[in-house]
């Protein structure tokens, strides 16, 4: 239906005439406020009533407004947007880093100059310390061999077991809480146990049995297909988690206590060989990946392509 050309003065108009009663009682009410000694002429009913007014002429004079203004003009002024939430606190990188899907950052080297301990990014890693089947090859960012079209098949990028050499350990640079373990296996699937290993500074690769820690994972044979990965679960009691970590501990002395307790510096994993097979049967794992977080890193820029939170994007 076609609106008359006066709904709009009209509106304003009544708007306007709304208003100005609503100004006269709301300066009724200072006066009271104001003036206590010209208000003793009134009794408390009287004022009781006067103040009711204004109450009840605030709330019917919003209703025909709107009342008004949707038969006149079709619509009625709507309440104003709530402001946008505040943005994010940034990531504080100095306390932890959530990470998914990563690789650990060392191994125990094999090759000469034999070092106890390998990092990825170590000036040698690539040109004398990486070999074919060894540890290393389980930490390796990017490998040199890449198995992904070589499953159930031998692959240089894969560390093979033997019968003198059937538990790898991998390490962490920082004090690390494991929530998953993701071990790829690529040929002779054969995982029995996964043991953590305590967190020591500095981080030296030391498995020796005061340094090992929780087993999470402990079976006598494995159903995982050749090519498939084992997910092995932490519990959250033995992870830490969702544990807070102080701003005044640090990677030499993690705090609280309960958080220094559940910090893992690295894992081993045993695997089962069956009796009479060479050492070319393995098993062969591909890679060991995981979820979790690690605590007071020291260079923070190691974890960039693993972050569950994008610091910028979080941030935006």
């Amino acid at each position: 239906m076609a609106r008359s050309p006066l709904c709009w003065p009209l509106a304003i108009l009544l708007v306007l005439c709304f208003s100005a009663e609503l100004c006269k009682s709301a300066r009724l009410t200072t006066i009271l406020d104001d003036n206590k000694d010209a208000s003793n002429d009134l009794t408390n009913d009287e004022i009781d009533s006067i103040l009711g007014t204004v109450s009840d002429t605030a709330e019917a004079t919003n209703d025909i407004v709107r009342r008004f203004l949707n038969t006149a003009v079709g619509a009625y002024p709507p309440s104003p947007a709530p402001p946008s939430p505040a943005p994010p606190a940034p990531l504080d990188d100095t306390l932890y880093i959530d990470f998914v899907n990563m690789p650990a950052h060392g191994a125990k080297g094999t090759e000469k100059p034999k070092k106890p301990l390998v990092w990825f990014d170590d000036t040698d890693f690539y040109t004398s310390q990486l070999k074919g089947y060894k540890p290393l090859q389980l930490v390796a960012r990017p490998k040199r061999a890449n198995c992904t079209t070589r499953q159930c098949q031998k692959c240089l990028g894969a560390w093979k077991a033997s019968a003198k050499q059937d538990t790898v350990s991998v390490f962490f640079k920082d004090p690390v809480q494991i929530s998953k373990i993701y071990i790829k296996q690529l040929l002779n699937p054969g995982v029995a146990v996964v043991q953590l290993l305590k967190w020591k500074f500095p981080p030296e690769g030391s498995t020796l049995p005061r340094f090992r820690g929780a087993v999470v994972l402990n079976q006598t044979s494995d159903n995982t297909t050749c090519g498939g990965t084992l997910t092995v679960d932490v519990p959250s009691d033995i992870s830490g988690i969702f544990l807070k970590p102080h701003k005044r501990g640090s990677a030499e002395k993690p705090k609280p206590s309960a958080v220094a307790a559940t910090a893992v510096g690295g894992i081993s994993v045993t695997v089962i060989r069956p009796p009479g097979v060479d050492d070319e049967y393995g098993p062969w794992i591909e890679d060991i990946t995981f979820d979790g977080r690690a605590l007071y890193p020291a260079d923070p820029d190691i974890y960039d392509d693993y972050r569950l939170y994008d610091p910028i994007s979080a941030n935006a």
